[in-house]
């Protein structure tokens, strides 16, 4: 059994850093660095990546803060100014990625080879995410379900929980491995980054078991974000399907 902590602070020499907003912070400076370099390779200058990450992190941040907020409508209308308090906590990983994507998305409508970018970005999107869950990990601010497993965390009260945010962190690099290796066998543009949101959403549905019911908001039985997973991974798979069938058609024009 894992015994219980929580490192919120992290201290280097005279240097005092929060570690949520350290490795958040080293998350988008990994993630500049990789899209800068898979960038060069296509022809796009690192000026155009800058700002794109910007948008992006912006985006993101606006994002993550929105869908919280749409989690407890009811709490934040009594007290609206708890809207702003951000130092507070409260940010939803799916609204950061929705934030972060509508932003890239806009700043890079006008680039004639934007899906080429956008699948090459693709890994480094989970490898972000997995740093980013390092600072979750150590705050340990987030209950699990309860269980036996020889991994569980004793929490100060006494129960074994599972430890969400490792799992989370697993299956990011783990599905960033698997993307860095698919990028050279897709098909049509675009396919690459709709294979991620078919993974993640099916793995984020699995692994949002392994969270503490009384956490989060629930409905039907299920959390929020596995409502979400659940339209992310359809709408992906009806994209992907048609997306391929249109492909064959093309084709078979082709040869004829």
């Amino acid at each position: 059994m894992i015994p219980y902590f929580s490192i919120e602070v992290i201290k280097i020499g005279p240097l005092t850093f929060y570690s949520w907003g350290f490795f958040v912070a080293l998350a988008f400076l990994v993630g500049l660095i990789l899209s800068t370099r898979a960038a060069k390779k296509i022809g796009i200058e690192a000026n155009r990546i800058m700002y794109m990450t910007i948008f992006i992190y912006l985006g993101a941040i606006i994002g993550s803060r929105l869908f919280y907020i749409l989690q407890m409508p009811h709490h934040f209308f009594r007290f609206p100014l708890e809207i702003f308090r951000i130092e507070a906590g409260g940010m939803m990983l799916y609204g950061g990625l929705f934030g972060g994507v509508a932003a890239g998305f806009l700043y890079l409508r006008k680039l004639p080879n934007r899906w080429m970018l956008i699948d090459a970005l693709a890994p480094v999107i989970p490898l972000a995410m997995a740093i980013g869950r390092i600072g979750c990990f150590l705050n340990n601010d987030h209950a699990g379900a309860l269980t036996n497993l020889p991994w569980a965390i004793r929490w100060p009260d006494g129960t074994l929980r599972h430890p969400v945010a490792l799992y989370l962190i697993l299956f990011d690099l783990a599905l960033a491995g698997f993307l860095w290796w698919y990028r050279n066998k897709t098909k049509w543009p675009g396919q690459g980054f709709f294979m991620f949101l078919i993974l993640y959403g099916a793995g984020r549905f699995l692994l949002d078991f392994t969270r503490g019911i009384s956490v989060d908001p629930h409905y039907l039985g299920l959390a929020v974000s596995q409502w979400i997973s659940v339209l992310v991974l359809t709408a992906s798979i009806l994209y992907v399907m048609l997306k391929n069938h249109r492909s064959k058609k093309f084709f078979a024009k082709k040869e004829i």
